[in-house]
């Protein structure tokens, strides 16, 4: 027997392992369930991860499926909350991870979204098509085909609801389609992904945009309408200069770079903003040939761009000047000449409690450049939208509309909206607003101090491979290469399935009294011999099993 500096006991052979304290024996004559004062019972928790997903995919079931290298399964249950784990796994940005329990005990949070990624990539290679569960009469208009009307879409379709999907771009997607490069987003990933609309009654109409083509005459025909509509509408810098040729909002900039027949940027190029619209700006520039440089008016780490966005930037050769607001756009020969700029200094906390950003008298300061990208955050234009509240009761919002500032938030809006449309006409609900409760967790989130971490291993993160750095600020190919099969299932099995009990038969072994017993996937306590000893709650790795008093 050997004795870690970490007070874990590692046995060597068979000889140093204690007699076990459980009955081996019949235990009918010795009923001693009279002597308790206290109980367990068996109960899920709500783990850290789950409670932190945006779209509410249940975690730690799903990903113990992984770990069991049943992938269909966890495609299964992933599904269940999020149509899309192949998209997901490459664009969230993971705060389930940031509460990895993991991550506090051992060497690093479990890389959920790569295996989410592998599980979707799996589900895009086996082609299973998805039948509706019932058919409806209801019919139901989408308005934008982003990740909230896809959700939307997906899980009406999925219960049998009639589903028209409007979108005023030629192409699917939305943002999807034309916010995110394809260095992050394969346009192949995302057709593939589309396809699990195929055998659910949904169908697409694209270049009908609401205001123009599309007005709230045609949606009258339709028993409910979801608006889904994206952040068109870039904010303006409101500096002299900033309507000079040479002069780029960003999101433009993306979409038509998306569409193939966007402009190809030469030069320096300054990019506004610090958001993830300004990041992919910069990337994407940088892939055309110019030399970007970022120019952001606070410091790094208040950039609200995901932080591995920033890193990817900077080591492809993005430049970065922060603490810096532009002030005016100069011109040479009617051209753009240089982005003048301020210093600006942190000051007083605004009612958010951040604090607010003031310039530096006397720091001006020029930029040189041939051309300006302006990301300095996106707004949804609400004109076409005006009066369509007043539809008596039939229209429901998500995405953008909703602060939805995520690929995943807006998929959990488009879920939560088909559930709330579905009770409108059936008074009840056969998709799953709240995933983990439905399932049977409490919503009592799981404490840190409940794993049991003497019944886990150290095991270091896995990493995908990636593309070679000095090529791919060269190409579009897609930069993270993903987790092959086995790698994912062996990063699954680093999970704690904190809070979730995985019948891995602790308390069945270590109950002196015979008083656990299997029953379907689970046990069950046979009253009449637990005397509350609480040992099978002590033994449990997850936190599954709680003690409270008798008759409470």
């Amino acid at each position: 027997m050997k004795r870690e500096a970490n007070g874990r006991i590692t046995f060597t052979g068979a000889a140093d392992i204690p007699l076990n304290a459980r009955s081996e024996g019949r235990m009918e004559h010795n009923r001693t369930g009279s002597w308790r004062v206290q109980e367990p019972y068996y109960a899920d928790l709500t783990p850290p991860c789950v409670a932190k997903c945006p779209a509410g995919t249940d975690i730690s079931k799903w990903i113990g499926a992984a770990a069991q290298g049943n992938l269909d399964l966890a495609l299964e249950i992933f599904r269940e909350a999020n149509p899309f784990p192949a998209l997901c796994g490459r664009v969230c940005p993971h705060p389930c991870e940031s509460a990895c329990s993991r991550a506090s005990v051992f060497e690093g949070a479990v890389a959920v979204h790569d295996v989410e990624r592998a599980i979707g990539d799996h589900g895009l290679k086996s082609g299973a098509r998805l039948e509706p569960r019932a058919a409806r009469v209801e019919r139901v208009a989408v308005i934008g085909s982003g990740p909230a009307g896809l959700s939307c879409a997906f899980y009406l379709g999925r219960q049998g609801f009639r589903v028209m999907v409007f979108e005023a771009l030629p192409v699917l997607g939305g943002l999807l389609r034309t916010g995110i490069p394809p260095y992050r987003l394969p346009p192949e990933i995302l057709d593939a992904e589309l396809r699990v609309f195929e055998g659910l009654p949904v169908t697409f109409v694209k270049n009908r945009r609401l205001g123009d083509n599309l007005v709230k005459a045609d949606l009258s025909r339709f028993d409910a309408v979801f608006l889904g509509v994206g952040r068109q509408a870039s904010r303006k810098m409101g500096v002299p200069g900033e309507n000079l040729p040479g002069v780029y909002e960003g999101t433009k900039y993306l979409r038509e770079s998306a569409l193939g027949h966007g402009v190809k940027l030469e030069g320096r190029v300054c990019v506004v903003g610090g958001g993830n619209t300004a990041m992919d700006c910069a990337r994407v520039a940088l892939r055309d040939g110019a030399e970007p440089t970022v120019v952001y008016r606070r410091l790094r780490p208040d950039m609200p761009a995901f932080p591995e966005e920033v890193n990817e930037a900077r080591d492809e050769g993005v430049q970065f000047v922060f603490q810096a607001s532009p002030a005016a756009v100069t011109a040479r020969d009617g051209k753009v000449a240089s982005l003048r700029c301020l210093r600006t200094r942190p000051g007083a906390p605004d009612a958010s409690g951040r604090r607010s950003v003031e310039p530096v008298p006397g720091s001006e300061f020029e930029l040189a450049c041939e051309s300006v990208l302006v990301a300095a955050g996106e707004e949804v234009d609400r004109g076409p939208l005006e009066g369509m509240w007043l539809m008596n009761g039939r229209v429901f919002s998500g995405g953008d509309l909703e602060n939805g500032a995520t690929v995943s938030e807006a998929i959990g809006h488009g879920r939560r909206a088909a559930a709330a449309i579905e009770r409108k006409f059936t008074g009840k609900t056969g998709i799953l607003e709240d995933l983990p409760a439905a399932r049977g967790a409490r919503p009592d989130l799981m404490p840190l101090d409940r794993v049991n971490v003497a019944w886990f291993r150290g095991a270091a993160r896995l990493e995908p491979p990636h593309a070679d750095l000095r090529a791919r600020a060269h190409d579009f190919r897609e930069i993270n290469c993903g987790f092959d099969r086995e790698t994912a299932v062996s990063e699954a099995r680093r999970c704690l399935s904190c809070g979730t009990c995985t019948a891995c038969d602790n308390c069945l072994v270590f109950c002196p009294d015979n008083a656990i017993v299997r029953e379907g996937n689970g046990y069950r306590i046979l009253h009449e011999f637990c005397k509350g000893c609480g040992i099978c709650a002590e033994e449990c790795p997850r936190g599954a099993i709680h003690i409270k008093r008798v008759g409470t």
